[in-house]
């Protein structure tokens, strides 16, 4: 889930939920293997818990205050504290796959838009510009950063997630470009024939 959307939290004897923008994620606290809180820099009023399970993994943000100190209580009576040297191993980002589903149809929707923008307003130099942006400043750069905020430029492995979804909107635009090419020409030997 990303920063800036706002996530509502739940826990349960059962489960911790968390539902959000991109819809609700939950794990059993059977399957819990360990948690990490940590005071966010970005955040000041906000304290972040990372709960691990199994195969996946959830940061919950907590506003600072009582409420966080019995979140806290909580996860030390049902789980172990996760050590530091671990828990720098499981911060590493993962696109989960309403994320995944996110960073698509942003693709989708750039392609679609620049494509349509660069077949209106083709000339030399936006056929050589938009593409090299497209690569570089993509949708996977603009997804990242609203979904995983200033990791996009510090940790490797998102912008490697960037790059991805870069290279698809870049595959993408000129896809659409080429069809809306396709059908203005079309149309135009329609009209002499």
């Amino acid at each position: 889930m990303g920063q800036w959307f706002p996530t509502r939290c739940r826990i349960s004897k059962k489960e911790i939920s968390q539902s959000g923008f991109s819809g609700v994620r939950f794990l059993l606290w059977k399957d819990v293997k360990g948690y990490a809180p940590s005071a966010s820099d970005e955040f000041p009023g906000l304290i972040s818990i990372l709960v691990r399970a199994k195969r996946r993994k959830m940061v919950l943000w907590i506003p600072k205050g009582e409420l966080a100190e019995q979140v806290i209580t909580t996860f030390g009576e049902r789980c172990p504290l996760i050590p530091e040297d671990e828990k720098e191993r499981s911060e590493k980002v993962t696109v989960s796959d309403s994320e995944a589903m996110q960073l698509i149809l942003g693709s989708v929707a750039y392609a679609i838009l620049a494509g349509y923008l660069l077949f209106v307003y083709s000339s030399r130099a936006m056929l050589i510009m938009v593409p090299a942006i497209t690569l570089f400043l993509g949708p996977g750069t603009i997804g990242c950063l609203l979904l995983y905020g200033k990791k996009t430029f510090r940790e490797k492995n998102v912008k490697g997630i960037a790059g991805v979804f870069n290279m698809l909107g870049f595959m993408l635009l000129m896809l659409t470009w080429a069809l809306f090419a396709l059908y203005h020409w079309s149309q135009v030997i329609k009209e002499l024939g």
